[in-house]
């Protein structure tokens, strides 16, 4: 059921990107992603396609940018969701938001470096410092 809401939400976004204003995407996108951290696998590429339909027709608002980079750094680490995540990546990187989507990568690792008891955030810790060195290595 979940996933059909997903999927609702991405043909929302994609065919009517202009009704929706900045906050209420804000908001949206905070729901979503928090789904995508610490959820199953089907929930998590659904959520990737949310985030994709949403760089793909428009931007993410400033507002939820940073809790959209963690539910990618947590994304990027599942198995089979690499060339999704990696998509949404490198739209975004493309965008005028590649800067403030390298800050939030490098705010995850200094977050991480700095909490001694990271727990459930590992996964979210590699997928920034691997979002890192991937763009680092393939961006102009």
């Amino acid at each position: 059921m979940l996933q059909q809401v997903l999927a609702y939400v991405v043909q929302l976004v994609s065919f009517s990107r202009v009704n929706l204003s900045g906050s209420s995407l804000a908001d949206l996108l905070v729901a979503v992603c928090q789904l995508a951290i610490f959820d199953d696998r089907a929930v998590v590429e659904s959520c990737v396609g949310v985030l994709d339909a949403v760089v793909r027709f428009g931007a993410v608002p400033p507002a939820a940018l940073c809790v959209c980079v963690r539910a990618m750094c947590s994304a990027i680490t599942m198995k089979g969701l690499v060339t999704g995540v990696w998509g949404v990546v490198d739209r975004l990187v493309r965008s005028s938001q590649a800067n403030s989507f390298m800050c939030c990568l490098t705010d995850i690792v200094k977050a991480g470096k700095e909490n001694e008891r990271i727990g459930r955030e590992v996964s979210i810790i590699r997928g920034a410092v691997y979002l890192l060195g991937v763009v680092g290595w393939t961006s102009p």
